[in-house]
């Protein structure tokens, strides 16, 4: 050691020199000259701290310090080799005699049992401990595995829950915490009472929440279905409850407006429906019938007649732009100025064109309206007609083909000098005039195709015999077999009878 120590202040004062040419030799001598050297330098590296030294299989710490006189000579060494086994035991000592001063019945046991039996590796807190079979057991199974353990079992006649690792820096034990499983059963017990509690807390919101959910969501739901129940049965009076939910309150408000509009249409429709005939018209040899079926509450379709005192008869079809309130006052409006104007009017083609003036000058604009009206004298049959753009009215005799009376012109409000086609025909016994609205003729069927003219054409040969009432029913319901209904549909026929016949007799 002495020798080491020589070697360890000459390599402190840089005065060792290490023979690096020198041949391998055996002798054991030189070999521990050579490891004096390695040493100590590692030992120099190492001074003033504790470490670690690994020499062959040994692992051993140590403390080394230099001594340095006035003159910053290194004077003396002091190197200390440390045994791991017995610092690992004096480690466990304390930590045992740490635990014996906090023991109680309720606090968790330490225990370090060794990794093989030997004399100078006791069992902690007690040698004794290392002979408890389960502790053992418990030890030998983390040795194998290299994994911690888990287990239940009883030491000294009580019931432990046993965790089990392997130390890292105390590399010779295994390390173990006892837990008295009656502490945590007790710990359970309470945590099952607490979820019990917190169960019947949960139930208790639950209940609590449905109810809210039932005032504030269900409530709502039938309040909306007692409000579309009502559109369903035409009764718009009907006003809807709100609701606390904002959505629903919103949507609820909306239906609210909707039954609002719809009862305004309701009224609105009621309004337009006196604005046609209540009745049909009859002569000695003639009939006037008349019918309208709207696709929506408000339609665009207009029909109308009404005697004048010298007799005649005036007879008006007409489609206004779209549906709804604004359409309904354009009908409004044009049969007030029919009704003022048509005493007056020298033709069919004049009053048109006043009709048409006013409507471009006070009308709503967009709104334009095809319109076809004539007056007719039932003494000798004869008709003054005009038209403003709407569908070519169509006359029928049994046996012929029918004839369309062709008026080119344009709707009323495009242009306040529009072209207005007139004519005039007389209208023989036994024939009968048609008016209708292009809904008809464009009914469109599965496949996209429309009905079209020709096809109404077709209908209309097919009910000339029958009787005007007839007759409309019949076209409406050809134009409904044909395809469902896209829009207004209106149809006016006014016949002639023959002289003697058993029409003109009733």
């Amino acid at each position: 050691m002495a020798h080491y120590g020589e070697m360890l202040l000459k390599t402190f004062r840089g005065e060792y020199l290490e023979k690096t040419d020198k041949s391998a030799s055996t002798d054991v001598k030189s070999v521990i000259s050579d490891l004096g050297g390695w040493l100590a330098r590692s030992l120099i590296m190492g001074s003033g701290r504790i470490g670690i030294l690994n020499i062959f299989d040994s692992v051993l710490p140590t403390y080394v310090d230099v001594f340095i006189d006035e003159f910053n000579h290194a004077r003396a060494m002091m190197y200390i080799f440390l045994s791991q086994s017995g610092m690992q035991r004096n480690y466990l000592l304390q930590v045992s005699r740490l635990r014996d001063r906090l023991k109680s019945d309720d606090q968790p046991r330490f225990a370090a049992v060794p990794i093989n039996s030997n004399p100078f590796w006791p069992s902690f807190p007690k040698r004794a401990t290392g002979n408890e079979s389960a502790l053992r057991r418990l030890a030998d199974q983390v040795v194998r595995s290299g994994l911690p353990a888990h287990e239940i079992a009883a030491v000294a006649g009580r019931n432990y829950l046993l965790s089990a690792v392997r130390g890292n820096h105390i590399d010779g034990y295994v390390l173990m915490l006892a837990q008295p499983y009656q502490i945590i059963e007790r710990s359970i017990l309470q945590l099952n009472r607490r979820m019990f509690i917190l169960s019947v807390l949960v139930i208790l919101l639950a209940l609590v929440s449905a109810r809210i959910t039932s005032s504030m969501l269900l409530r709502p739901l039938e309040n909306l279905k007692t409000g579309l129940n009502a559109v369903a049965n035409g009764d718009f009076r009907v006003t809807v409850e709100g609701a606390a939910v904002e959505e629903f309150s919103s949507m609820i408000s909306s239906l609210n407006r909707t039954l609002s509009n719809f009862q305004e249409m309701q009224v609105a429709r009621s309004v337009q429906e006196t604005l046609w005939p209540e009745t049909f018209l009859r002569g000695d040899d003639w009939q006037l019938c008349g019918r309208c079926v709207t696709a929506t509450e408000l339609g665009g379709d207009h029909f109308d007649w009404f005697v004048l005192k010298d007799g005649r008869v005036l007879l008006v079809v007409g489609d206004v732009t779209g549906h709804g309130i604004a359409p309904a006052m354009v009908q409004a409006s044009t049969k007030v100025w029919l009704s003022l104007l048509a005493e007056k009017a020298e033709s069919a083609a004049t009053l048109l064109q006043e009709i048409n003036r006013l409507h471009f000058k006070y009308g709503a604009k967009r709104l334009y309206m095809t319109c076809w009206l004539g007056f007719y004298t039932p003494a000798d049959g004869r008709l003054d007609f005009a038209s403003a753009g709407h569908p070519y009215p169509i006359v029928l005799r049994p046996g012929d083909e029918p004839e369309s009376l062709n008026l080119p012109g344009m709707p009323l409000g495009v242009r306040a000098k529009p072209v207005i086609g007139s004519g005039q025909r007389v209208l023989a016994p036994g024939e009968s005039l048609i008016l209708y609205t292009d809904g008809l003729v464009e009914t469109t069927n599965a496949n996209g195709q429309m009905l079209g003219f020709d096809g109404f054409h077709k209908v209309c040969s097919g009910s000339a015999a029958l009787e005007p009432a007839d007759m409309i029913d019949s076209l409406i319901a050809a134009a409904n077999a044909w395809g469902p209904q896209n829009d207004d549909q209106t149809v006016i026929v006014l016949k002639r009878f023959i002289a003697g016949g058993p029409d003109a007799s009733e």
